[in-house]
């Protein structure tokens, strides 16, 4: 995998947010020494994650302090002012209350200890309030480089269906080449096959428009037929490169194109079943 092929897979996107294995982390930062676009596009998401982050952050509303600690020096002050000593009517009365009531106070000693706590309360609010944002702040940023990371994906398959297109359009354009139609023969009706040959300069093109993927040791080739003899114009690829045009070899002459199923790497003459046929015109 090369650098931009490492760029485009998302795994520095998910280096960023923490969400990497520790093997991939560890091969990530290996390949970032020795490739420096890639140490260079680490800091850039890094930095933008920060800027991000620092655009989108929340403190605590200054008035939530302020009204905790008014609430505080009220009751302070309650505790100051109350009686110091209570009279009871009697010694029974004293007993039952002193039994049955509970007198809840606070004392002078306890009230640093309470504030304190109330410090570390609204630390611990804000420091809440901080990871959540910063929670919300990975999402976002993790769902915007994922589509960052589609789009270029999709720009990409746009730039090579153009490419393609182009050399197409250049191969009709030139008066020289023909353009010959495979169809796919009875047992295989739906396969086809494109051929732009140029029996001047003897050049073959080949784009499959549907073949099925062949079996495991098995691969497509192609054959000129030329006074009933059939001429070996080269094997082709399947799967990712389906689509591509794909230079064949040089062909003379042909009155027709066929392609079979053979053995992989090709055979000398046709042994397979040939799936589709195309006539020159």
């Amino acid at each position: 995998m090369d650098s931009k092929e490492y760029i485009a897979s998302g795994k520095i996107e998910e280096y960023i947010l923490g969400l990497l294995s520790p093997e991939d982390k560890k091969e990530l930062l290996e390949f970032a020494e020795k490739h420096p676009e890639i140490k260079q596009e680490i800091e850039a998401n890094q930095a933008a994650l920060n800027q991000y982050a620092n655009a989108f952050s929340q403190i605590p509303p200054e008035d939530l302090k302020e009204s905790i600690m008014a609430e505080l020096d009220a009751l302070a002050e309650e505790e100051a002012n109350a009686p110091q000593k209570r009279t009871l009517t009697s010694s029974v009365n004293q007993e039952k209350l002193a039994q049955n009531t509970q007198i809840k106070t606070i004392p002078k000693f306890r009230i640093p200890l309470i504030v304190a706590s109330v410090a570390l309360l609204l630390s611990l609010v804000g420091n809440m309030l901080l990871y959540q944002n910063w929670q919300n702040t990975q999402r976002k940023l993790h769902t915007a480089l994922l589509d960052n990371t589609q789009f270029a994906q999709k720009l990409q398959v746009n730039q090579t269906e153009n490419q393609l297109l182009a050399q197409k359009l250049d191969l009709l354009k030139n008066p020289a080449n023909q353009y010959v139609e495979l169809k796919g023969s009875d047992a295989f009706p739906e396969s086809k096959v494109l051929i732009y040959w140029d029996d001047n300069a003897e050049t073959v093109f080949l784009q499959i428009e549907n073949l099925p993927e062949p079996p495991e040791g098995k691969q497509y080739q192609l054959w000129a037929i030329y006074q009933d003899k059939a001429i070996d114009a080269g094997v082709f690829e399947t799967g990712d490169k389906a689509k591509q045009l794909q230079k064949m070899k040089a062909i003379a002459g042909a009155d027709m194109f066929v392609v079979t199923l053979e053995k992989k790497g090709g055979v000398p003459q046709p042994e397979g079943q040939a799936y589709v046929i195309g006539k020159v015109s």
